[in-house]
């Protein structure tokens, strides 16, 4: 088998690790074994690369100055995205961001007839064009051409939920040509819910995540005993990013741990009993697989892709900061709850998103 295929997303899970590079990554670590040749090209945003051995990466320099005044930028990295796909030459593309380097993948892809499949990453990767009044406005919307000009045009696109099928066709014109589920490899660690209750928060400090809920959360529940919250993610440091870690810093009740590995991320899941969501929105979200593999019920404010967790009862979808304040405190208090959602979320978890699911990955790839 000596098909050469090049990995494509906005950052390399080496560097930044985040849910879509994590998925990135586990696809291309597979895709290695079976044989083929794999490439990684990426934006490159300066810090040290970790896994360097497992592809051949080819580095997008991250333009910082640029992004600050233009936005999203990266129409301007076409002649480079382009030259490296045709030094490698690949026979199949396969790209997970929701910006220009999808058009420019495919505009390579119909050039010399590669393969290009585009995986769903986001909501906002299937959304509408949003006008507003920043002066990069221009520029974001020359990008957003250039992604619908991709999704026009890829082979194959690769939803993670049926609610992205919808937005794709109501947005776009175009259907999933496949919904493939997450996946994560089964716990191998051993779960214990000891006390106290933890409830904890997982993602990278960014606005559509809402950290500053959680605050109010831990600041309402900061009289009770036996509760303890937990907050892990990287850090902003913009103006907005600095103000929440210094509201952070006054809640006594929370335990801030900064960004940790995935093996200490699933090291604090296993232990705890709550885990808390409080985007706008998302794709799907890999800390809810995370979590329901440990067995932690997932309390979401406004995230529950194809009503999952309202139809398994793994959780409670509170759509409202009253309603969520509420159903973390039952859940607090009533471990028979908590215990019976938890196995329910184990369960439903090990049977639709285990690594089974990336075979499904290889068959688009192989597919005539």
């Amino acid at each position: 088998m000596n098909k050469d295929i090049v990995l494509i997303s906005g950052n390399y899970y080496g560097q930044v690790k985040g849910g879509a590079e994590y998925q990135q990554f586990l696809i291309g670590k597979h895709l290695k074994r079976l044989g083929y040749r794999m490439f990684y090209l990426f934006i490159d945003n300066g810090d040290p690369v970790e896994y360097e051995d497992y592809f051949e990466l080819l580095k997008i320099r991250k333009r910082v100055f640029l992004r600050k005044i233009l936005g999203r930028y990266f129409f301007i990295d076409a002649f480079k995205v382009y030259k490296l796909l045709k030094k490698v030459k690949p026979d199949v593309i396969l790209i997970r961001c929701g910006f220009a380097y999808v058009g420019i993948a495919a505009k390579y892809s119909i050039d010399h007839k590669c393969k290009m499949i585009w995986q769903i990453a986001h909501e906002k990767d299937v959304s509408p064009f949003k006008f507003n009044c920043k002066r990069s406005i221009i520029f974001d919307y020359i990008d957003k051409k250039f992604l619908a000009f991709g999704i026009k045009k890829a082979d194959y696109i690769i939803g993670q939920a049926e609610y992205q099928d919808d937005l794709i066709y109501r947005n776009y014109g175009r259907r999933c040509d496949f919904i493939v589920p997450n996946f994560h490899p089964i716990p191998e660690e051993i779960i214990e819910k000891k006390m106290p209750v933890k409830i904890v928060w997982i993602a990278n400090f960014k606005e559509f995540k809402q950290p500053e809920i959680f605050l109010k959360l831990a600041e309402r529940f900061k009289n009770s005993n036996n509760l303890k919250f937990i907050m892990i993610g990287r850090p902003n440091s913009s103006r907005w990013g600095k103000n929440i870690i210094s509201e952070l810093t006054k809640r006594e009740n929370i335990d801030y741990m900064g960004e940790l590995s995935l093996n200490k991320v699933n090291d604090i899941l296993r232990i705890s009993h709550i885990f808390v969501n409080t985007s706008r929105y998302e794709g799907f979200p890999n800390s809810f697989i995370q979590a329901w593999m440990r067995m932690v019920p997932v309390v979401s404010l406004n995230v529950d892709p194809d009503d999952i967790i309202k139809r398994n009862r793994i959780g409670f979808h509170s759509k409202n900061f009253e309603q969520m304040e509420k159903d973390i405190a039952l859940l607090m208090s009533n471990k028979k709850l908590r215990e019976e959602m938890g196995k329910r979320a184990q369960k439903f978890s090990f049977e639709r998103f285990s690594m089974k699911n990336v075979e499904r990955i290889v068959e688009i790839i192989q597919a005539k």
